[in-house]
């Protein structure tokens, strides 16, 4: 199907890429690492590649996989785990243990906010775009669909108190998220938009 194809595609080219950066031991370009390029740049770049694949990878196995067994095995074989040079069929706890460690990563080495300079200042740039609060989101969502209740709240909390302390997401009148349509408006509601 068009899904599982699409998300191969993404998990091949972030597994490509992740590559690159584990065998240039994070500096595959050289590039001066106190330098606004590599921390707002490449260490982003690094981040959402982790939370393109585990956002692939969570979408394939709800769709293509038994559901997560809350209180019993996980070792069934269910989609395909891969790698750059290896494909094997992976199972159920294997895909999702890969799912977290990359939210996790992703949590930890995306901005809060995208810092906006000169080349991407545009309307729209950070439409679609993970942040820091988009994979946290997503880690708690999948706690919470793993029967990790207590790690699916600490999460939310999490962004809870960042919405609460900076403003930056809010509930709304019940038409407001609906009623724009520049790609610069975003709705408060949204943490993330995504577009298929």
């Amino acid at each position: 199907t068009t899904i599982w194809r699409t998300y191969y595609n993404v998990i091949t080219k972030c597994n490509l890429a992740l590559d690159v950066d584990r065998d240039g031991n994070g500096n595959p370009f050289n590039l001066d690492m106190r330098s606004d390029d590599y921390i707002h740049n490449y260490t982003r770049q690094v981040a959402e590649y982790h939370f393109c694949r585990a956002f692939s990878y969570f979408s394939l196995i709800r769709i293509f996989a038994p559901p997560y067994n809350h209180n019993g095995e996980n070792n069934q074989k269910a989609i395909p785990l891969k790698d750059v040079y290896n494909e094997e069929l992976g199972t159920i706890e294997a895909i999702y243990d890969l799912i977290i460690s990359d939210l996790k990563y992703a949590k930890e080495n995306l901005p809060d906010q995208f810092t906006l300079n000169s080349w991407n200042n545009v309307a729209g740039y950070e439409c679609g775009r993970a942040n820091k609060w988009v994979a946290t989101s997503l880690l708690g969502k999948v706690y919470f669909l793993m029967g990790k209740y207590a790690e699916a709240k600490a999460e939310f909390d999490a962004v809870i108190d960042y919405a609460e302390a900076t403003g930056t997401y809010k509930l709304e009148a019940p038409k407001d998220p609906f009623n724009k349509e520049k790609a610069q408006d975003v709705p408060k509601e949204s943490i993330w938009e995504f577009n298929s």
